[in-house]
């Protein structure tokens, strides 16, 4: 069990030993403090017991400190002579949509075979005036602790939920539920519930068209030909492929075929991209990419991870960013070693933001602006502590040429290698691997390995 650094100690008068707690008192120890000369009595044990109960722990075991006593004396062990109970602290309230709130994620879904059916996509959310779109789950209420004297150890209340309700979403009188004001297409996007009608191309996006411009959710039925561009505030929905073509949306981009693209050409999504497959591609996601098929000699850039979902050939050539990790069966060319950088983890621009607000605080004389600081910098540490913990999860295959990369790490895979997740270790410039453990086998061992 790990014990807690040590705050206070309190010295038991006329022995050698004290009591040590830690910062919160959730635990108390009986420590040899000195090496003065002291007999084992019945008395003077008892005189122990004594104080020690003046002192007001609770549920001290007087039998099992006296047995305790000669191997703290003889082998400096401690003795834990009264514990604590640790606050529970509540769990804060959430939102519960009763629509699909990632509608590119759950198209992903497997079965226990491992495979997907794409014919039962849907994902535009469609509702009806008056529909209830969300409602409000109450926190869980805390559990309050005591220290090893009794005293309460407050728990904190968890954090109320808030409905943020945007276009055409109308909040119930105690805001505690969300209805739709029209019919149309729901999603939630940073928190905000909207619900917006859905623009409906039946063919191509041509000569014929035009440039497609949209304040909502965009369906187009055919292609986007070479040269067009198609923009949303909402989601893009491609049945079609994509031919060296802008794309721009504030919601998810999802192309049942492919995305041929070139140098100038970029596909960018406020949300996630779902695609068949990619060839000379530049993609940015504010979410998570999703590729079908397979990526040839394209460049990514998603702010949570990006999957592969081909069994074979996946990714080959090119340069991919996820910062939260990878996910893929398979990674690079089993025929050639075509150089494929793989990179995962916090950017280097969160790190320099750190370094900034640092030196910042260090040298304001404000004191209302270093609390500020300090109040960024505790969170822009807790996210890159997070976004460390990202991997690279590849469940078959990588083949030689992939080049792993997190921050200033990099592995270089030179043969052939099964089942891997390379991640970096902390602290350290080194990507490591470890075996991959499926879902199913987690399952059965009780995650143990």
């Amino acid at each position: 069990m790990d014990i807690a650094p040590f705050k206070h100690s309190v010295p038991i008068p006329n022995s050698p030993f004290c009591v040590r707690m830690d910062a919160r008192k959730l635990a108390a120890y009986l420590c040899r403090e000195t090496k003065t000369e002291w007999q084992r009595t019945e008395e003077a044990v008892k005189a122990i017991l004594d104080y020690l109960g003046k002192q007001g722990l609770k549920n001290l075991s007087r039998a099992g400190v006296s047995e305790a006593i000669p191997n703290i004396l003889e082998k400096n062990e401690m003795y834990l002579v009264a514990q604590g109970k640790e606050p529970v602290l509540g769990v804060d309230g959430s939102i519960h949509c009763l629509f699909e709130a990632d509608p590119a994620e759950k198209q992903w879904e497997e079965d226990e075979s491992h495979q997907i059916d794409f014919r039962t996509r849907n994902e535009i959310n469609n509702v009806k005036v008056g529909d209830l779109l969300a409602e409000v789950i109450p926190p869980a209420p805390p559990k309050n602790g005591e220290d090893v004297f009794g005293m309460v150890l407050p728990a904190r209340e968890g954090k109320k939920a808030r409905i943020t309700a945007g276009t055409n979403v109308k909040l119930s009188p105690d805001g505690q539920k969300a209805f739709s004001q029209i019919d149309g297409c729901v999603k939630i996007q940073r928190g905000r519930i909207s619900v917006d009608r859905v623009m409906t191309v039946e063919g191509n996006v041509d000569f014929h068209t035009g440039n497609i411009r949209f304040n909502g959710d965009v369906v187009i039925r055919g292609d986007v030909k070479e040269s067009f561009s198609v923009e949303a505030d909402g989601a893009i929905k491609i049945q079609g492929t994509v031919d060296r073509a802008i794309l721009k949306a504030g919601g998810d981009i999802l192309v049942d075929g492919g995305v041929y693209g070139k140098d100038d050409i970029l596909v960018e999504a406020g949300g996630d991209i779902s695609i068949g497959f990619a060839e000379n591609a530049n993609m940015c996601a504010g979410g998570s990419i999703y590729v079908r098929s397979a990526m040839i000699n394209s460049h990514a850039y998603a702010e949570q991870k990006i999957y592969f979902k081909a069994m074979g050939t996946s990714l080959v050539g090119g340069h991919i960013v996820a910062v939260r990790g990878v996910e893929a069966n398979c990674l690079g060319n089993p025929r050639i070693g075509t150089k494929t950088i793989v990179e995962f983890g916090p950017r280097p621009e969160l790190s320099q933001q750190i370094r900034l607000l640092t030196t910042e605080s260090e040298q304001t004389n404000s004191e209302e602006r270093r609390v500020a600081i300090e109040k960024e910098l505790a969170s822009l540490q807790e996210q890159f502590q997070e976004l460390s913990q990202a991997a690279a999860i590849v469940k078959f295959v990588t083949y030689p040429g992939v080049v792993f990369r997190s921050g200033s790490a990099r592995m270089d895979v030179r043969t052939q290698l099964a089942e891997v997740v390379y991640s970096k270790v902390e602290g350290k410039n080194e990507i490591v691997m470890r075996p991959y453990e499926p879902e199913s086998k987690r399952r059965r061992t009780g995650g143990q390995r």
